[in-house]
């Protein structure tokens, strides 16, 4: 397949054709989270990218390297969200300005105070840095708490995160990941078992969005049930990798220097990559 072939440009939804299937890559503008989410949920589309969003077309080029060489994405996320085309372990170290694992629950709240310094050290308005750490602190807990326990369907979500009695396996221990290229924050986990389903995940931030927010909530184990809605919403980019039975890496992005009401009205980008 071409690049012709992968990506299509559109001006508003009902700019898509009729002809199924559609491509991996659209490009469009100003689409609602509602629309974005539906496209990759029902539609098969992998990557939205929005003209208005940061950087379009960096944003571009990474969803066809996502497609074309998977394998970068997956060893240099940060190098490739930041539009290196020869990514390696030498840009990523340099661009992963944080990087650390997590060998113990207890260990959540000391990354996230480093986090959050790491943020302040870009001059960020509280708001971001009060997102940020929101982010980062759902994405670090579903690592600890949801990923070495659901299977493919993801129908149990995890023990309660309130448990003190889990325990980190010393050969797959999350790393939490965070970088800035000036005008963007990404902020990432991964972790190494792989089992998550991105199409769920997908239908549970569009469920958030077309039903009444209380009602998605569950108080039982595993979570409040809206940490993905929250993930998505106060980020402007969310970037989904899934090597099954390997690891999942969610990345999400976030404009330096701009206040609340600026970053909440930037149309969102998704990306997702599974193989």
């Amino acid at each position: 397949m071409n690049v012709m072939q992968q990506l299509l440009e559109i001006n508003s939804y009902d700019d898509l054709p009729e002809i199924r299937p559609l491509p991996p890559v659209i490009i469009g503008d100003k689409l609602p989270s509602v629309v974005l989410l539906q496209l990759c949920e029902t539609e098969g589309v992998r990557h939205v990218v929005q003209r208005s969003n940061l950087s379009p077309d960096s944003e571009t080029r990474i969803s066809l390297l996502m497609l074309e060489r998977p394998r970068d994405y997956l060893c240099f996320p940060v190098s490739c969200i930041f539009g290196l085309e020869t990514p390696s372990l030498e840009t990523e170290k340099s661009l992963a300005e944080f990087a650390v694992q997590i060998d113990t629950p207890q260990k959540k709240a000391e990354i996230l105070e480093k986090i959050v310094e790491f943020v302040n050290r870009l001059r960020s308005p509280p708001s971001l840095v009060y997102d940020i750490s929101i982010v980062a602190d759902e994405l670090i807990s579903n690592a600890l708490y949801n990923a070495p326990y659901v299977d493919e369907t993801n129908s149990y979500s995890g023990p309660n995160r309130q448990s003190a009695s889990i325990s980190v396996d010393p050969d797959k221990k999350p790393e939490v990941i965070a970088g800035t290229d000036g005008t963007r924050i990404v902020v990432g986990v991964r972790d190494h078992y792989g089992r998550l389903n991105a199409e769920k995940l997908v239908r549970r931030i569009r469920d958030c969005y077309e039903n009444n927010l209380k009602d998605q909530i569950s108080y039982g184990e595993g979570g409040a049930g809206i940490g993905s809605f929250m993930i998505f919403y106060s980020s402007v980019g969310m970037y989904i990798a899934v090597e099954k039975g390997r690891s999942t890496t969610i990345f999400c992005a976030f404009p330096i220097g701009l206040s609340a009401g600026k970053r909440s009205s930037i149309p969102k980008n998704i990306h997702i990559l599974t193989i």
